[in-house]
């Protein structure tokens, strides 16, 4: 870009309105400027004793164009590169990072008494490039690493925009509760997004999808009580189906939820199968499944061509899922996985269902060994667990408390099983 051209570009300065009551992040003091406030046109000047600045913004860069998102002394940020027209210094953006969808540029400035700190306003819009600024957010002083990263969290969950995980980056919330833990959940750090009700920065959401894939998988839920967050990540696999012998057609792609707080008991999530479909159409008599963690499935409600949504998807802390594609309506089979093979040789169930709760499983070790099984409800609780050892052969009765689906686990060894069962 030529020097000509950034003269012309700092004339077309962003607007700032104070905003008391705004905290994102739960941050205080900001100034805000978004283009929903069509009606401000003001001036606002920093004290010149600051010590810095902090300025965020959310863009949605296009190919055709180079926008002005925000300047700050003599630092001009656009939505193509960082540069100091003064001097002629820049520093380009990744040309691989896709257009039409939302980034968060973030700068921190340390001024001095020299430096000019007065940022002016124009009348709304600020031109054709104001389509492309979702919202702008500046601090008259130098944010901490942890108040960045909870206005950082703020914006990516509002937007469903992806912070930055070169260095795994966690999502924090305005009470400072990590509510996506980027190292725990590094397998799982693509295309994260989420939903929340934070009080503290007044930020609800129900529904939620990842801006990058906007739509493919949709998790939303009826109302979140206060401070709690709900969020998704995938694990980066192909949108392609994968067959093993003995095992329907499973997704090969994997996502998983992270929940803090008093969430719900239970979510919906809908999948947008039509960039699958292309290439992988389901055949005569398949339905999709929703595989939970490997050990529930939930058929879907088809919601027109290529779309399918299940309703009441139990929601615990740490659960996968993907998609299943099988025929019949009967709950696909597991077969055991080469990583169960250690220890177990077989689990035999009945009767499942039950009507009186009782159901007896019947376990053969490849070797003795120690065995443990244990019962949870769907919302992880453990209800009961036994442990016994020096056998290859055992015949445990499980008694469901309730109506309802149960989770039972068996595990020797490296080996572990779970079966869902059922009393009505």
């Amino acid at each position: 870009m030529k020097m000509r051209a950034f003269a012309i570009h700092i004339a077309m300065l962003f607007c700032l309105a104070a905003n008391a009551q705004n905290m994102p992040g739960g941050v205080a003091m900001p100034q805000v400027w978004s283009k929903t406030n069509k009606s401000i046109s003001v001036t606002d000047t920093l004290s010149q004793n600051t010590i810095g600045i902090t300025a965020f913004q959310v863009v949605v860069p296009t190919a055709e164009s180079e926008n002005v998102t925000m300047t700050s002394g003599q630092t001009l940020v656009t939505s193509h590169r960082v540069a100091e027209p003064s001097s002629g210094q820049y520093i380009n953006f990744l040309d691989n990072i896709p257009t039409n969808i939302p980034r968060i540029i973030s700068i921190r400035r340390r001024l001095t008494e020299t430096d000019t700190t007065t940022i002016l306003a124009a009348n709304l819009p600020l031109s054709e490039s104001a389509d492309s600024i979702c919202e702008s957010i500046i601090y008259s002083r130098m944010l901490s690493s942890r108040e960045r990263q909870k206005v950082d969290t703020y914006l990516a969950l509002k937007y469903g925009v992806t912070l930055d995980q070169t260095v795994p980056t966690s999502y924090v919330s305005s009470n400072g509760r990590v509510v996506w833990d980027a190292v725990a959940n590094a397998e799982f750090s693509h295309r994260i997004f989420g939903m929340c009700n934070d009080t503290i920065s007044k930020f609800y959401s129900t529904k939620a999808s990842n801006a990058e894939e906007k739509n493919l998988v949709i998790i939303k839920t009826d109302s979140i009580e206060s401070m709690s967050y709900v969020v998704c990540g995938d694990d980066n696999n192909a949108l392609k189906y994968i067959r093993k012998e003995g095992q329907p057609k499973r997704l090969g792609r994997t996502w998983k939820l992270m929940t803090t707080g008093n969430t719900p008991q239970s979510v919906t999530i809908r999948f947008n199968a039509e960039r699958i479909e292309e290439a992988f159409p389901l055949e005569d008599g398949e339905h999709y499944w929703l595989a939970i963690s490997d050990t529930v499935y939930k058929k879907s409600a088809e919601l027109g061509s290529r779309k399918a949504q299940f309703s009441d998807v139990p929601l615990r802390d740490d659960i996968t899922f993907t998609i299943v594609a099988a025929k019949g309506d009967e709950q696909p089979e597991i077969e055991e996985s080469q990583e169960n093979k250690s220890g177990i040789y077989a689990v035999a169930v009945t009767p499942n269902p039950t009507t009186d709760g009782h159901v007896n499983l019947r376990i053969r070790l490849r070797e003795e060994a120690a065995v443990k099984v244990s019962l949870y409800g769907l919302d992880g609780h453990q209800y009961a667990t036994m442990s016994s050892g020096d056998s290859d052969f055992y015949n445990v009765t499980v008694t469901l408390p309730s109506v309802g689906v149960w989770i039972a686990t068996v595990e020797s060894g490296d080996g572990k099983q779970s079966y869902k069962l059922i009393r009505k």
